[in-house]
């Protein structure tokens, strides 16, 4: 039986209803929700974040294109955002978004082509720069993300969103060494003077 559409962003499930149909989160539209409920049990929630830590599993917030798994909502939304992944509508700003994406069983998804890493060919059809030996290998403040191109206003949020959301193969010098973030990718490349793709240079260079 067809689900009625939301009536306003503020909508909420029914208790342990599942919503089947999946969605891909806008690049324009930020992945934390402003919505008061939880996706997964439907319960009324002061602290989404707290939550879903302390009530769900990483296997409640699925990508189902590539079944990577997440902590909370946040970084599932934030993933679909960036990987153009969908999700299911559970974790939409409102109830009735998955209406926009194909209405297929879960076994009828076709994943997505894999997108080429950066690597050695990879850097040779970008941009490049040599970190200089005067320049920090640090983050300024509000510096954009090298690969998502989010902005953090202190170095520390930017490392661990780094840690958190991006694989070591995003952080690869042209010599093939891969990073866990972008200051260790700086450091080695200052220290080897190697050159990386010009997404990982600061306003301090």
């Amino acid at each position: 039986q067809a689900r009625p559409p939301a009536s306003s962003s503020t909508a909420q499930p029914s208790s342990g209803a599942r919503c089947t149909q999946t969605f891909v989160v806008p690049r324009e539209e930020h992945a934390r929700v402003s919505r008061s409920w939880c996706g997964i049990c439907a319960a009324e929630v002061a602290d989404l974040k707290a939550h879903e830590e302390s009530s769900h599993t990483e296997k409640d917030f699925c990508c189902e294109t590539c079944s990577r798994s997440f902590k909370r909502s946040e970084d599932l939304r934030r993933h679909s955002r960036h990987e153009g992944h969908e999700i299911s509508c559970n974790f939409s700003e409102h109830r009735g978004e998955g209406k926009r994406a194909a209405k297929q069983p879960k076994h009828e998804h076709r994943p997505q082509a894999a997108v080429p890493q950066p690597g050695l060919q990879e850097l040779e059809d970008e941009e490049t720069f040599v970190v200089s030996s005067e320049a920090p290998a640090h983050a300024p403040p509000n510096t954009k993300c090298g690969v998502c191109e989010e902005v953090f206003s202190d170095k520390k949020y930017l490392q661990v969103h780094q840690e958190k959301n991006h694989a070591k193969a995003d952080f690869r010098c042209a010599c093939g060494s891969q990073f866990q973030t972008a200051e260790n990718l700086r450091r080695h490349a200052k220290r080897k003077q190697h050159r990386i793709s010009i997404r990982f240079k600061f306003s301090t260079d």
